[in-house]
């Protein structure tokens, strides 16, 4: 059993869909659809920030049909949009009242790190401005600053922000009036 921000997706609602119908083509569908994109929008995305990785969506859509998606590209199409995966020992007791406190102390931990390291701070199209801390926070921000376009959704923008983290080695923060955002951080 998989599940994702609460929902299950179990094997025998994969085995019921047919052909079409492994694992991970359900799961990636679902993020994706988690994140507002489509797999055409995915790809673009893809292509942009990966010039030497590129894909087509037919090519990428017969791999996740036939279930023939290797686990490194897996994971790092769906770090891609914003997901991480973690394995968890099944029956074992842990405090889950601690956890989100434990995981915001580590990210705090790992943002003031990085601003050892530099900070820089850019607009955004969604957010009043994005903290960039590592040693490459200055590339990041004028990286981001150039592939931002006007209209752009926020989850758009955060996944440029998620590509700038893979790319530059840096942690991103975006700060908005409206909404309270968690860190942006490349594992």
């Amino acid at each position: 059993m998989v599940n994702v921000n609460g929902e299950q997706i179990q094997r025998d609602k994969v085995d019921k869909v047919g052909k079409v119908g492994s694992l991970s083509y359900l799961l990636f569908k679902f993020l994706l659809k988690d994140s507002g994109m489509s797999l055409k929008g995915f790809v673009e995305l893809w292509n942009k920030s990966h010039p030497d990785d590129r894909t087509t969506t037919q090519s990428l859509s017969n791999k996740l049909a036939r279930d023939t998606l290797r686990l490194n590209e897996f994971l790092a199409y769906t770090e891609m949009i914003g997901y991480s995966l973690y394995f968890e020992k099944i029956g074992a007791t842990k405090r889950e009242d601690e956890a989100p406190k434990v995981e915001a102390e580590r990210k705090t931990k790992k943002f003031a790190d990085a601003i050892m390291d530099g900070l820089d701070e850019c607009t955004g199209v969604n957010f009043s401005s994005i903290l960039i801390a590592g040693e490459n926070a200055t590339e990041a921000a004028r990286w981001i600053s150039d592939n931002q376009v006007e209209g752009m959704a926020e989850t758009q923008e955060l996944i440029l922000l998620i590509a700038a983290n893979r790319q530059f080695h840096v942690v991103c923060k975006p700060i908005s009036n409206s909404s309270n955002y968690e860190m942006v951080t490349r594992e």
